[in-house]
């Protein structure tokens, strides 16, 4: 997933970069990040809605309580 490159150097020095695997997650990671970030708004928005609810009427099938 990573490649890890050490240099023989003072002061100490390593690179890294993104092997097959993890560039071909990165590549398909794209899409959804760009779709969290486009929507980052409406998140914020059903949280606030969600936080401003009356707890009592958030009690889960088993009797807990969601916050």
């Amino acid at each position: 997933m990573l490649i890890r490159r050490e240099f023989d150097e003072e002061p100490p020095r390593v690179e890294y970069e993104l092997g097959s695997l993890g560039m071909e997650l990165l590549i398909r990671m794209s899409p959804i990040w760009t779709w969290v970030v486009e929507n980052a708004e409406d998140f914020r928005k059903a949280r606030g809605t969600f936080d401003g609810q009356d707890q009592k009427k958030m009690h889960g099938k088993f009797g807990k309580t969601y916050a």
